[in-house]
């Protein structure tokens, strides 16, 4: 992901170095090109927000784990406080990423992960009395069901992070895996 532990700290790498590619493709080129700051550090930690928010790789970004709302505050008070999701050059970032820099399963990951969130997030905030009962009786009743679709999709995101690729997005030969 980029992060290098010195000492006590961590220090997050700059994002355009770790993804040069991105500084040609719309929007994170405008957000790089408008950066004055020496080595764009600015647009970096931007770039770092929104991949925070964005990536649902709970492994390499445990940020994701925390609802949105909150991660939106945290990034803010304790990372970047310019970062703005009302802006409209980070909106677009946002909507972007996942549709440049996530692959297929990934987004399909993330989606899910997301509507579970609201989900629940919903059924607990609901108002359970005789009018809402049946209505909340059905939804918890097919939650089962939903978390088994939601283990399909999480197992494809495992078995695609698992399978090794090289540079270019070829699969390793047997010798550069190590087996011959």
């Amino acid at each position: 992901m980029g992060l290098v532990k010195q000492s006590m700290q961590y220090d997050i790498k700059n994002f355009w170095e770790i993804n040069p590619q991105l500084v040609y493709m719309l929007p994170f080129s405008t957000l790089y090109n408008k950066d004055k700051t020496k080595d764009k550090l600015n647009s970096s930690k931007t770039m770092w927000c929104v991949y925070f928010m964005s990536d649902p790789d709970e492994e390499e970004n445990k940020f994701y784990r925390i609802p949105e709302k909150d991660r939106i505050i945290m990034l803010q008070e304790t990372y970047n406080k310019e970062f703005d999701i009302e802006e409209e050059l980070i909106k677009e970032c946002l909507l972007q990423y996942p549709i440049i820099c996530l692959t297929a399963v990934e987004r399909s990951l993330k989606n899910e992960k997301d509507a579970l969130t609201k989900r629940a997030d919903f059924l607990v905030k609901a108002d359970y009395n005789f009018e809402t009962m049946k209505d909340l009786d059905n939804a918890y009743s097919k939650t089962s069901k939903i978390y088994e679709n939601f283990e399909t999709i999480e197992t494809r995101f495992l078995k695609h992070k698992s399978q090794s690729r090289v540079k270019g997005g070829r699969r390793e030969s047997a010798s550069e895996k190590g087996l011959i």
